[in-house]
């Protein structure tokens, strides 16, 4: 792990836990989790450590450390691409759900939110792959990924809570140590697993 993916890796482990420790609107102690997250994306798959802190009746402040691999085939820059890296973000999340608003008959809800990752991912990239032209490298990149997300949780019967996430963004190439690689729209559909509220 170079230093920028220790940067990377520390800034959202910092994230995660200062979320952790966060104080409820009326001044007592935050309702908070932790869990596992999962994404999967047409290129790729986001796994890693879900956080989330209360700030208010139905709202919460998220954060997650995760890896991402991807294999872009030639849906980026280059003719093909594939690497992996590690990030982390902060969100939002508010919650329709009648246990987070306070009616007691269901815990299954809607949810909405938004949130803000960033990555370092090493790119391996082919141009012209089997021509006698075929380029090979490789690009270092920092990538920000802001994504909105619409979902429905529900409550599992082992005091889990379950989310089905569906998101849509932007991955945005803020450096690039090496040739060009791809940027632009990305949806995602993910699962959230944290203990019940």
């Amino acid at each position: 792990m170079n230093a920028s993916h220790r940067t990377v890796a520390a800034l959202a482990l910092l994230a995660v836990s200062t979320s952790c420790v966060a104080v409820a609107p009326g001044g007592g102690p935050a309702r908070g989790a932790l869990g596992a997250e999962v994404q999967m994306y047409p290129a790729g798959v986001i796994a890693g450590l879900h956080a989330r802190t209360e700030v208010g009746a139905g709202e919460f402040i998220t954060a997650r450390i995760a890896a991402n691999v991807t294999d872009r085939r030639d849906f980026g820059e280059r003719d093909d691409e594939e690497g992996a890296g590690w990030g982390g973000g902060l969100g939002y999340r508010r919650y329709f759900d009648q246990t987070v608003t306070g009616r007691e008959d269901s815990g299954s809800g809607w949810l909405w939110g938004a949130r803000v990752d960033l990555w370092e991912l090493e790119i391996d990239w082919i141009d012209g792959p089997g021509t006698p032209g075929e380029t090979r490298g490789s690009t270092d990149v920092l990538v920000l990924q802001p994504t909105v997300e619409i979902g429905y949780g529900f409550d599992l019967s082992s005091g889990w809570r379950g989310e089905i996430v569906l998101a849509a963004g932007l991955e945005i190439n803020l450096d690039e140590d090496g040739r060009e690689v791809g940027e632009g729209p990305i949806g995602l559909i993910g699962f959230t697993l944290v203990p019940s509220f």
